[in-house]
């Protein structure tokens, strides 16, 4: 007891370090923790549990229709330079388009501040323009994957692993930025209620999530289900 306490973000640096499948794997952490609990018989009150929700925020910033279309772009041109890179393909290349694309960021942060009906149109009218390029970048990226594919019978096997996993990352980027336009572009017609709606490139299954706050309407994250016995330790939990 009379050791220090570990810094709160130690658990979010080794579910990191655990990769894709960090949360099965601290589920069973959590599990062989109440395991080890019930051995030592810490666990006395079994008939008393408390259960309980919250909402963990996830670490991305605030989704705006423009701000993720910037990420796209500029997230599925780094991943084509990484994956050309990786096999040393120069004939094939994507224009790189993130200046343009932040050149109307910018543009639209500008409009904004006059919060007029006017304002409103021209930021669709701009969003509008960044979902033609980010089309243009998508189309391209898609015809060098299609090349780097055909190529990858030509590369030794440790190329071709990387090569297949930076494939991997761009066809899911890929997907998500194709979903991200359509979404931009029903905004911009007016269907504001999104089901479906991708929050993060980053993040994806992060969700909006309505808790009634006055200073903050809506966040971006996750609904956490806490059960916790008498002695506070949380037996089981569910995201």
């Amino acid at each position: 007891m009379h050791k220090p306490v570990p810094h709160p973000s130690s658990l979010s640096k080794i579910r990191q370090q655990l990769g894709a499948g960090g949360s099965d794997h601290m589920a069973e952490l959590n599990t062989h923790l109440v395991r080890k609990a019930q051995e030592e018989r810490l666990l006395k009150n079994r008939n008393k549990v408390r259960v309980d929700t919250t909402v963990v925020e996830a670490d991305i910033h605030h989704p705006t229709d423009s701000g993720l279309i910037a990420d796209t772009v500029r997230v599925v041109t780094r991943l084509v330079k990484q994956a050309r890179a990786a096999v040393g393909e120069a004939r094939t290349a994507v224009r790189d388009r993130t200046r343009s694309i932040k050149k109307r960021v910018l543009a639209i942060t500008k409009v904004l501040k006059r919060r007029t009906q006017e304002a409103v149109e021209e930021v669709r009218r701009i969003t509008g323009e960044m979902a033609d390029i980010a089309e243009k970048t998508l189309k391209a990226a898609r015809g060098v994957v299609e090349h780097l594919r055909r190529e990858a019978q030509n590369l030794a096997r440790t190329v071709q692993a990387r090569q297949q996993r930076l494939e991997v990352q761009l066809e899911r980027a890929l997907a998500l930025g194709e979903q991200i336009i359509k979404q931009a572009r029903q905004v911009n017609a007016g269907q504001l209620i999104l089901p479906d709606r991708v929050v993060s490139i980053f993040d994806p299954e992060a969700r909006p999530i309505k808790r009634g706050k006055a200073h903050r309407e809506t966040e971006f994250g996750y609904k956490i289900r806490l059960t916790e016995n008498a002695e506070r330790l949380v037996t089981e939990y569910a995201t």
